[in-house]
């Protein structure tokens, strides 16, 4: 049997209108591969400090930063600190956001005021991470940009759902188009005229604390702290008055401060940190394995234990970054912040408050930690 064979004007006919839709899929193989680093993973405290103290490889400690971070360029579009190679651009976004974060007792009072008054609407039931994700979020807009104020619920709450959703596409592939499309018509919304992206100071601040809070609020509610009612008491005090003395003063050994430290220590909201040695070899610093290392904190490491910090060494605790670039809200910024968020949900939320979850995973009282996953605990419900 002779083989088929096409006559070369068909072949013409047929490879030609292809070579546009081939062009895009060799560029997307090609992507894909650029996409892919080969990342070495850091367990060594020792080595991973030099790392993050020092730039490694051939690259500057900027460069090193932000090569791993272009994702949320492509994503959300940001020019911030995390994403730049420019030394200008670094020092200017630093010097704006250290501005933002000194806040005098007066704000901190309207802060806290504020967390209060965002629960006046919920009287017995919660979906608890929409709910978080919303709070958290028209937290830090009130206090990052006062000029705006107010916001609509419904869309601060489509934007918290849309960074989110948006965050996770960004960690596996291409974002959507049509997120990305939703995204910017939330923005142009919530801040008509401004010009520049609001999410380069949003995006840092509200992905670190929302899910902290969220943990922190369900090991006081629901677990350790089902042991420990004084717990409550003290965040109801330091929430009453929220200065900087309230939060470090302590009961028993535990203060408002430990019960945030140490949801920091158990539930790092940034689980690595990345740098590239060059553009296809990264390495990713283990913040939270060595956080929850046995090694370090003892048999008891994966457990809630707040009270260990009024001995522990913090010489392993990394949550806001170590070396050359620590998160300037570090301080007492984000840790107060979360003190007080937290505090007003154990004040809304009654103590016998129950709840109910869709899917097994989401169960609170499972074995060891909380679930640390970015998208853990989305069909918990709470009712009382």
């Amino acid at each position: 049997m002779r083989p088929f064979i096409l006559p070369i004007p068909a072949v013409v006919l047929v490879v030609i209108p292809a070579l546009p839709i081939l062009s895009l899929l060799l560029a997307f193989i090609l992507r894909r591969r650029r996409r892919k680093p080969t990342i070495t993973t850091i367990r060594c405290l020792h080595v991973g400090r030099a790392l993050l103290t020092s730039s490694p490889g051939h690259l500057t400690p900027l460069a090193s930063r932000a090569l791993p971070n272009q994702r949320l360029v492509t994503a959300f579009g940001i020019d911030n600190s995390f994403t730049t190679a420019s030394y200008s651009r670094h020092k200017a976004f630093r010097s704006r956001v250290e501005h933002l974060l000194r806040m005098s007792s007066a704000s901190w009072q309207q802060t806290s005021t504020l967390a209060q008054t965002l629960f006046r609407q919920n009287t017995s039931s919660l979906h608890l991470v929409p709910f978080v994700r919303q709070y958290v979020l028209t937290t830090i807009l009130h206090i990052f940009f006062a000029d705006f104020v107010p916001f609509q619920p419904d869309a601060v709450a489509e934007l918290g759902d849309l960074i989110h959703s948006l965050w996770l596409q960004s960690k596996v592939g291409a974002p959507s188009v049509t997120s990305q499309r939703r995204l910017q018509e939330t923005l142009r919304h919530l801040f008509p005229g401004m010009t520049e992206n609001p999410l380069d100071l949003l995006l840092p601040a509200y992905e670190t604390l929302w899910r902290t809070v969220m943990r922190c609020f369900l090991e006081v509610q629901f677990r350790a702290g089902e042991q420990a009612p004084a717990w409550r008491e003290l965040l109801a005090e330091y929430l009453g008055q929220p200065s900087s003395p309230r939060f470090y003063a302590s009961l028993d050994g535990v203060s408002p401060a430990f019960l945030v430290k140490e949801t920091l220590r158990l539930y790092p909201p940034t689980k690595r940190i990345y740098r590239a040695t060059t553009e296809k070899n990264w390495v990713a610093v283990d913040v939270e394995g060595l956080q929850c290392s046995p090694e370090v904190w003892g048999k008891d490491a994966e457990h809630f234990r707040p009270e260990r910090w009024g001995e522990a060494d913090a010489g392993t605790w990394i949550p806001f970054g170590t070396g050359t670039f620590v998160c300037p809200a570090k301080g007492e910024f984000a840790p107060r912040l979360i003190g007080i968020l937290v505090a007003a949900m154990l004040g809304a939320v009654p103590k016998d408050a129950r709840w109910t979850v869709e899917h097994e995973a989401d169960d609170v009282l499972r074995g060891g930690r909380l679930n640390n996953e970015r998208d853990g605990y989305e069909s918990l419900k709470l009712f009382w």
